[in-house]
C-alpha cells in the first residue's frame, strides 16, 4: 500500500475512533458476536435436527437465536471483564497497603477485600467501563490520526516487516507530534463524554414522557 494512501485511511479510521470510538467498538463488538452467534447456533441444532424442511427451519431458528444470544453478551461482556480488574486492582492495592504499613495476615485480606469492594461499587455507580472505554479509544484515535498526518508529511516512514499488515509507521519522539495527539485526545474524550450524556438525557427524558400522568 501506498504511504500517502495508508496515511489517509490511518487519518479517516483515527477520527472516526477518536470521536465516536464508545459507539463504534460497541456496535462492532455486537455485530461480531452476531456472526459467531449464528453461526454456532445453526451447527448447535443441524448437529441434532437431522434434515428435512422441518429441520431447515429449526436450524434457520437455532441460528438466530444464537446470533441475538452471542450479541447480547458479546455488548455486554466488555463491562464485566472491566469490572473483575477493577476488583483485582482493588484487592491488590489494599493488601498492598496492609502489607507497607505491616499489618497482619486477616488484615491484609480484609483491607483488599473492602477496597475491592469499594471500587466495585464506584465503578458500578459511575458507570466506569463506558468511561475507560471512552478514554482508550480517544488517545488510540488520535494517535492513529497523527500517525497518519506524519506518513503524509514524512515525518514517519512506513517500511515492510514480516507481520499481518505488512506495513508499520515508525512514530517520531517529537514533543509537538506526542502533544498533538495528547491534544487531540481530549477533544475526542469531551465530544464521545458530551454525546453519551445527550444521549442519556434524550433517553430519560423520553422514558419520563412515557410514564402516564398520575
Amino acid at each position: 500500500m501506498d504511504a500517502p494512501l495508508l496515511g489517509l485511511i490511518t487519518i479517516a479510521l483515527g477520527l472516526v475512533v477518536t470521536f465516536a470510538g464508545y459507539t463504534v467498538l460497541r456496535v462492532v463488538i455486537a455485530i461480531v458476536g452476531g456472526f459467531a452467534g449464528f453461526s454456532l447456533g445453526a451447527a448447535l441444532v443441524g448437529s441434532v435436527a437431522g434434515s428435512g424442511a422441518g429441520a431447515t427451519v429449526a436450524v434457520w431458528i437455532g441460528a438466530i437465536l444464537g446470533a441475538l444470544l452471542v450479541a447480547w453478551l458479546a455488548y455486554a461482556f466488555y463491562q464485566v471483564a472491566v469490572y473483575l480488574a477493577l476488583v483485582v486492582m482493588g484487592y491488590t492495592l489494599g493488601a498492598g497497603i496492609g502489607t507497607a504499613l505491616e499489618a497482619d495476615g486477616w488484615l491484609r485480606v480484609t483491607m483488599g477485600v473492602v477496597l475491592a469492594v469499594l471500587l466495585l461499587i464506584v465503578a458500578l455507580a459511575a458507570n466506569l467501563p463506558a468511561i475507560l472505554l471512552m478514554i482508550a479509544t480517544a488517545f488510540s484515535g488520535a494517535q492513529a490520526v497523527v500517525s497518519g498526518v506524519m506518513v503524509l508529511t514524512g515525518a514517519a516512514r512506513v517500511f515492510e516487516w514480516q507481520s499481518i499488515a505488512g506495513e508499520v509507521v515508525v512514530a517520531s519522539t517529537s514533543f509537538w507530534w506526542a502533544l498533538g495527539a495528547a491534544v487531540l485526545g481530549v477533544a475526542g474524550l469531551v465530544v464521545q463524554w458530551r454525546s453519551q450524556r445527550r444521549k442519556a438525557a434524550t433517553a430519560y427524558r423520553s422514558g419520563a414522557l412515557a410514564q402516564p400522568v398520575r
